[in-house]
């Protein structure tokens, strides 16, 4: 399950996406049962209206909210408004990800190159935006980090700062050769995934280049060829080492969250 929250000035903005998966230590997708997810039963109406709750006009906060609720392969359960494109936040990660091992399958845990000449560089736009201090921090981090371990900290952020965290994505970023030459290494990976475009380096500006955004039909499709380890153009030891930097886990359905928060908010108005 991904769920990315935006906020600024004029908008407040949800973008979610759910996939019902096993965790890292799956079996291989061989040896799975072909039909390893059962359709859930959801009551539709009712889902709707709990989100309807969500995005009263009243409400003074601007939300909106796109939602797509399925399993690792087909069509999804639920769906609201997947196709509306919105601020993805670290959402998008997961697809950066995808591209970082493709472009270094055969070298996850050698240093990344570059990487030094990048946080070293304080003018470079990967890391410009970070305070003096947080760049001390993503140095020590980053510098000597090996590929499998800047993954791990895009996606993960455990045992790091937030900084670090969003670096890392940054790092990865430029190691593709920046937003616009990741976007189409995303684009060209499956067509699916063409409602994700990569426009700033994480914690940078959003009116200068554009916000980084995405689909909920794309962020699904993007989660469901993780959770199904198919992934075009990638090894199966390639798509193996993803899930675990991952940290992929089974998880509860995303609607059973969103009814609770939906009620949560409902008793408080």
């Amino acid at each position: 399950m991904i769920a990315g929250w935006t906020t600024d000035r004029t908008r407040r903005l949800a973008l979610a996406a759910a996939l019902w998966v096993v965790g890292c230590g799956a079996p291989p997708v061989e040896s799975q049962p072909a039909n390893p997810t059962p359709t859930p039963t959801i009551d539709v109406e009712a889902l709707d209206r709990r989100l309807d709750a969500l995005v009263l006009p009243d409400r003074g906060d601007r939300l909106a909210l796109s939602v797509w609720v399925g399993g690792p392969t087909g069509e999804a359960w639920f769906a609201r408004d997947t196709s509306t494109i919105r601020a993805s936040a670290s959402a998008i990660k997961t697809a950066y990800l995808i591209e970082l091992f493709a472009a270094y399958a055969g070298a996850l845990d050698a240093p990344a190159p570059g990487a030094d000449a990048i946080v070293n560089d304080d003018a470079h736009p990967a890391i410009a935006h970070f305070t003096a201090d947080d760049r001390a921090d993503i140095r020590a981090e980053i510098a000597g980090a090996t590929i499998r371990r800047i993954g791990q900290m895009m996606i993960r952020g455990t045992g790091v700062s937030n900084a670090v965290y969003n670096a890392a994505a940054n790092v990865t970023t430029a190691l593709l050769g920046g937003p616009e030459a990741l976007t189409g290494l995303v684009h060209d990976r499956d067509p699916a995934f063409g409602g994700l475009a990569v426009r700033r380096y994480m914690l940078a500006a959003r009116d200068v280049t554009g916000d980084n955004e995405a689909t909920a039909a794309s962020l699904a499709a993007v989660l469901q060829r993780v959770a199904a380890r198919d992934l075009p153009g990638l090894s199966s030891d390639t798509v193996t080492a993803l899930w675990k930097s991952c940290a992929c886990r089974r998880t509860t359905a995303l609607w059973g969250r969103i009814t609770s928060r939906a009620d949560r908010s409902a008793a408080t108005r």
